[in-house]
């Protein structure tokens, strides 16, 4: 996605890279409240076009350990979504 490095599962992504950044698909819930506690903006990759279901954490942002929580939390609830049809 964007020329960078991604994670799917089932054909969906979960982890992905952004310039310098990673971004995590958390589920609009939990990502609305990451960003409302100030901890992880929502993933905007263009002016107004907010992905609502993700995160963009900024290198030095968030301690090693959070972002691994973060790595699995989105893997298991990405997984949970219906596959993608080919």
């Amino acid at each position: 996605m964007f020329g960078h490095p991604c994670a799917f599962v089932n054909g969906n992504m979960f982890l992905g890279t952004f310039a310098q950044s990673v971004i995590f698909r958390v589920g609009e819930a939990k990502a609305a409240s990451l960003a409302a506690e100030g901890r992880a903006p929502l993933f905007e990759p263009a002016a107004g076009k907010t992905w609502k279901a993700y995160v963009h954490v900024a290198p030095g942002q968030v301690p090693d350990d959070v972002l691994r929580g973060w790595a699995m939390e989105a893997y298991l609830a990405t997984a949970a979504l219906p596959a993608k049809k080919k």
